[in-house]
């Protein structure tokens, strides 16, 4: 739909997770509202999602890719280049897609293109269309791990893309699939709402239903591996309102099914866990 922010989805383990989610909730928070989300697309390098930003007519791009605060996006820079940490030259991919007069034998072209992995001529060409970029100046959403937390990484992204700004949480964040069962024998859901979960490094929330409509609902999360690895399991008595709670923790869904998939923000020095609508999952994204 024209004027509908873009998704475009890196190289993640759960691509396919992640486009349903924008299929059913094609909505993305931004303070206390949300924006409508249009046509989601793929790309597997740095230098195609440049593709896709130059092929965009949008004005908001939502960006998932996996991330942290010190190696920035993870994401090949191109398709022969072995290395991923966008963030360690995305400062000087910036400036020199700013600077007037590069050539492939240009230093900085030759010190870029060895950092990077690949020839002369692959360098010029990433900063000639991060160049062209420089044109539009858009508002990039970036959703993926903790590159809110490192505001001038952030802000480098901003200037090598062009943007006017950008925003990214400074946490972790996940995309889940929830698909509630009923408690298995000896349990009840007053009795696992209070409850501590079996299994370690897991937030257990409870969500109850203002309006009454809905059962209440469990939703565990468990922590794998501190980074973008984790597992579910959701509890309750009407698996059937599993899509019901869908539009209830999220601006909207719109596939009515056994199940449905939730953004969660998850700090590690924290207890619990966030979800769209609420006002600890707004706070965490950051804006350069």
């Amino acid at each position: 739909m024209a004027g509908d922010a873009t998704v475009m989805i890196g190289p993640i383990g759960n691509a396919a997770i992640v486009q349903e989610f924008y299929r059913g909730c094609p909505a993305e928070v931004m303070g206390p509202g949300a924006f409508p989300t249009g046509a989601v697309n793929t790309y597997s390098t740095l230098e195609g999602l440049i593709d896709l930003m130059l092929a965009s007519t949008e004005d908001t791009l939502v960006v998932v890719n996996h991330g942290n605060d010190k190696d920035g996006l993870l994401v090949p820079f191109t398709a022969k280049s072995p290395h991923t940490a966008t963030g360690l030259l995305i400062a000087d991919l910036a400036t020199l897609a700013n600077a007037s007069g590069i050539g492939v034998n240009d230093s900085r072209i030759i010190n870029v293109a060895s950092q990077m992995g690949v020839q002369k001529p692959d360098a010029l060409r990433l900063v000639q269309k991060l160049a062209s970029l420089q044109v539009r100046k858009r508002i990039i959403f970036f959703r993926g791990c903790n590159l809110g937390a490192n505001p001038s990484l952030l802000a480098s992204y901003r200037v090598a893309f062009g943007a006017a700004a950008v925003q990214a949480p400074n946490c972790r964040m996940f995309y889940l699939r929830i698909r509630p069962h009923i408690p298995s024998r000896g349990h009840t859901m007053p009795s696992l709402s209070t409850a501590r979960p079996t299994t370690t490094n897991t937030r257990r929330r409870t969500f109850n239903d203002p309006t009454s409509t809905l059962g209440p609902l469990i939703v565990d999360v468990r922590d794998i591996n501190g980074h973008a690895k984790v597992d579910t399991e959701s509890f309750s008595d009407r698996p059937m309102d599993a899509g019901a709670w869908g539009a209830r923790l999220l601006p909207r869904w719109l596939l009515r099914s056994d199940n449905f998939i939730v953004e969660v923000l998850w700090d590690n020095a924290l207890s619990s866990y966030s979800t769209p609508l609420e006002e600890s999952y707004r706070t965490r994204f950051v804006f350069a």
